[in-house]
C-alpha cells in the first residue's frame, strides 16, 4: 500500500462530463512534499473527441517556490503518467464492461 492511498480529497467544483476540480486535505501521510499539497488545486478536464474518445488533462495548480514544492512537483512529473494510465485503463474497463 502506499503511502498516498490514504489521501482524502475534498471536490470544490464539478461540471459533469466536462471538468473536476478538488484539493487534498491536510494528511499525515503522502508523497514527497505532501505538507504543501493541501495548497494546490487538482484540475481534471474532459474533452469530448471524435469517435467517443476523451482526452484527460491534468493541471495542479498553486505551486510556489521551495523544497517542498519542488520535491511535490518531481513526484507528480514522475507519477502522473501511470495515474493516467490507470485512469484510462479503469474508464475502459467501465465502458466495455468486466
Amino acid at each position: 500500500r502506499s503511502k498516498s492511498a490514504n489521501l482524502k480529497q475534498q471536490i470544490t467544483a464539478y461540471v459533469p462530463d466536462r471538468l473536476l476540480v478538488f484539493r487534498n486535505l491536510p494528511s499525515s501521510v503522502g508523497p514527497p512534499g505532501f505538507s504543501v499539497y493541501p495548497q494546490l488545486a487538482i484540475v481534471m478536464e474532459l474533452r469530448a473527441l471524435p469517435g467517443a474518445d476523451t482526452e484527460v488533462v491534468l493541471s495542479h495548480v498553486g505551486y510556489q517556490q521551495g523544497k517542498d514544492f519542488d520535491a511535490l512537483y518531481g513526484f507528480f512529473k514522475r507519477h502522473n503518467p501511470e495515474y493516467l494510465a490507470d485512469l484510462k485503463a479503469f474508464a475502459e474497463r467501465t465502458v466495455k464492461g468486466p
